[in-house]
């Protein structure tokens, strides 16, 4: 389970509140035209006297996909967040009161690519998101516009209010000059990922083009069915997985069309279309077939005498997009009148 990020809220190395974000609640919204990444959190102030009462005003994030330290790491722009409506994020003479915000980070189809290029580069374990915070923090000095006005300076009743209580509450600020807001971690786990940020962004459903897969297939049944089940498999990380399914599809092909080792699919497919023995199409189907049967067939029979790899994000993302678009040539070829 991914751990809860933590971090302290000082003024002059002074711890005076802190800041978590529970991972397990990332979300994504609005789609792929206009994708956005929720990632709430929760800040709270250490309890102080009414007269040493401070508040956090803002609260700017920046999300990175390194250390939070090195700018060409961050993932677009920053998000802000204002707290000076009732400043919800003040300390208190006793008793918490943590307040809870969303940091709406708005991100470009460039971005949402770049987070999963960096997703797909960890084998085992959660996705490591960082998040740079600062926001300036103020001593709530007087406040009036209340049945009793303090002065927070010497406890006596402050002076008298000018608006006479028409305007409410109303406080004077003193900035603080040296504060500082440690940065968190955000440890994702694939599931929160697939489950609850990616449909979000619309990465489950955007597409270049639409691929049409057949119906049926021997072994297999649904087509569509088993490529999502391969692409699933590539979203999760287990690319030997999505290799795997791309090659029952590619066999499910072979066993339809009754393609042997002597006479190839493409074959069955030249002499179905009636294409010349020296068409180029031919040549290109054949080269395209044999190449992923080769390659999908090598993890998974390592008694073959070939050097054996361990297929990454790029090798499974390539088989599950030629698997496709074959699939779909075949389809719309084989069914033409």
């Amino acid at each position: 389970m991914a751990q809860v990020g933590e971090g302290d809220i000082r003024v002059s190395h002074r711890t005076v509140g802190r800041v978590r974000v529970d991972p397990g609640l990332l979300r994504g919204e609005a789609g792929p035209f206009e994708p956005r990444l929720i990632i709430p959190i929760s800040i709270e102030m250490y309890n102080r006297p009414a007269e040493q009462m401070i508040a956090l005003l803002q609260l700017e994030a920046f999300l990175h996909v390194g250390d939070s330290v090195n700018p060409a790491t961050q993932i677009g722009s920053p998000t802000t967040v204002s707290l000076l409506q009732g400043f919800p994020v003040r300390s208190l003479p006793e008793g918490g009161m943590a307040h809870s915000v969303d940091l709406r980070f708005e991100l470009i189809p460039a971005s949402v690519h770049r987070l999963e290029v960096a997703r797909h580069a960890v084998r085992d374990g959660p996705f490591l998101l960082h998040l740079r915070l600062q926001g300036p923090l103020a001593w709530l000095r007087t406040t009036r516009g209340g049945a009793a006005p303090l002065d927070r300076r010497g406890g006596n009743e402050a002076p008298e209010d000018p608006f006479q209580l028409q305007l409410g509450l109303h406080s004077e600020l003193s900035l603080l000059w040296t504060t500082s807001i440690d940065s968190l971690r955000v440890q994702i786990e694939p599931s929160v990922w697939l489950s609850s940020v990616l449909p979000g962004l619309g990465v489950d459903n955007l597409q270049l083009v639409e691929i049409a897969l057949p119906p049926g297939l021997p072994e297999i049944g649904n087509a569509a069915r088993v490529f999502r089940d391969a692409e699933d498999a590539y979203h999760a990380r287990r690319y030997d997985d999505c290799i795997g399914r791309c090659r029952g599809i590619i066999r499910a092909w072979n066993k339809q069309l009754a393609a042997t080792s002597s006479r190839h699919l493409s074959d069955v497919v030249g002499d179905s279309q009636k294409w010349p023995l020296d068409d180029p199409r031919r040549r290109l189907l054949d080269s395209v077939w044999q190449s992923l049967l080769d390659a999908g067939n090598v993890p998974h029979h390592p008694e073959a005498q070939v050097t054996l790899y361990e297929p990454t994000a790029d090798d499974a993302r390539l088989h599950l997009m030629m698997t496709a678009v074959v699939s779909e040539y075949l389809f719309r070829v084989l069914r033409a009148p």
